[in-house]
């Protein structure tokens, strides 16, 4: 089990890691594994992962599994060690139009998808509904795209922050990320 889970970046004390894998190994079927992103870690055919996933370790542990599509995952579907398989599709050209128009409205989804054709990489990001949430209200706020990837997500923590701030009665006076002062990150991320 101790393979499988990495219990020191949970603060737990030597007994209780001990007490925890006890438990994950008595009654795996009381638990949930979820595992985010599959394809993006080494999962062989030897190792005790794979092994969970083909239920012949943990027998009863429910396993919710993440992927973009990948060699090990096509084999351990063949295997038939998913139960359910379910494919997520991004928008189409349409959607993003339409949902782009819809969220800032006709004239400003226009100038907003005119925009994208001079960003192809965030362009790229529109047909992730996510994505395309966290760009429309970028260009809703700011009138203008992000220029990188890195700018959606530093614009998106910005706001989280500052409506945080608002939150607890304080006054915001930062615009960007860069600006925000280090103690109020610090206090953000205990």
């Amino acid at each position: 089990v101790s393979q499988l889970f990495r219990f020191e970046e949970f603060g737990l004390s030597k007994e209780e890691k001990e007490e925890l894998e006890r438990l994950i190994v008595s009654r795996p079927e009381h638990f949930a594994l979820v595992c985010d992103g599959l394809d993006e870690g080494s999962v062989d055919a030897d190792s005790f992962l794979w092994r969970v996933l083909q239920g012949t370790r943990l027998s009863g542990l429910r396993v919710i599994a993440t992927s973009r599509p990948c060699e090990a995952v096509a084999m351990l579907s063949e295997e038939g060690a998913f139960q359910r398989h379910l494919q997520m599709f991004g928008f189409t050209e349409e959607n993003v139009e339409g949902f782009t128009k819809k969220y800032l409205g006709e004239s400003q989804g226009e100038k907003m998808i005119s925009e994208l054709g001079k960003h192809p990489s965030l362009a790229s990001l529109m047909h992730t509904p996510f994505f395309a949430l966290l760009i429309c209200e970028q260009f809703k706020e700011a009138s203008k795209l992000p220029s990188t990837r890195t700018g959606i997500f530093s614009s998106l923590v910005t706001r989280l922050l500052q409506r945080f701030m608002k939150s607890r009665g304080k006054r915001v006076n930062f615009k960007r990320l860069e600006d925000v002062p280090v103690e109020l990150l610090e206090k953000a991320v205990e």
